[in-house]
């Protein structure tokens, strides 16, 4: 357990306990939304790729 300084009071450590909560809340759901948006980039591209083969070569479907 950490020392904390008698001058430090229970509502300084009760934000700053909030405000790391709140922190990494946000840093978790900026990553998700990042790997959520490459993952519907890639496969937006994967579906105009079908599309452009399928229109090459008809035949092949």
């Amino acid at each position: 357990m950490v020392p904390v300084p008698l001058s430090v009071s229970k509502n300084s450590i009760l934000l700053t306990g909030v405000a790391g909560l709140v922190a990494g809340a946000m840093s978790m759901a900026a990553g998700e939304y990042v790997s959520v948006q490459s993952q519907a980039d890639t496969e937006s591209a994967d579906i105009e790729r079908e599309k452009q083969e399928q229109a090459d070569d008809p035949e092949n479907d």
